[in-house]
């Protein structure tokens, strides 16, 4: 049970930052309105999409079941910034440890966000 409840708490933090990335900013000039619609246009295009990204591991859930990576921009879909993302598989962070850089597919669908593919990348 203990398992279940981390994983709805990485839910709602993951939920709870995407919605922050489409939100305009209090005061937000009208001219710049335009842009926050794209935005949400933009992740709502982004259903049934894969996309490749690279980033730093930063933590692994103990039940392997999410990984919070610092990734870089996913142009097309997100900025740079550190969030949980779940995994298609427990098995995928096998030899992956916190501090490593990873490149991964994330995978897009109509209520989920997970990462199918992760390997480290050779620096």
């Amino acid at each position: 049970m203990r398992c279940r409840t981390k994983s709805r708490w990485y839910w709602l933090l993951a939920g709870l930052v995407l919605a922050g990335c489409a939100r305009e900013p209090a005061g937000t000039p009208s001219s710049d309105r335009g842009a926050a619609v794209s935005a949400d246009t933009a992740v709502a295009e982004a259903v049934g999409q894969t996309y490749e990204a690279t980033g730093v591991v930063r933590n692994i859930t103990p039940s392997r079941d999410f990984i919070v990576i610092e990734h870089e921009a996913i142009p097309g879909f997100m900025d740079a910034m550190t969030m949980p993302f779940a995994l298609h598989d427990t098995t995928l962070v096998a030899g992956i440890a916190r501090g490593d850089r990873v490149r991964f597919d994330l995978i897009v669908e109509n209520d989920r966000v997970y990462v199918r593919r992760i390997e480290k990348v050779r620096e």
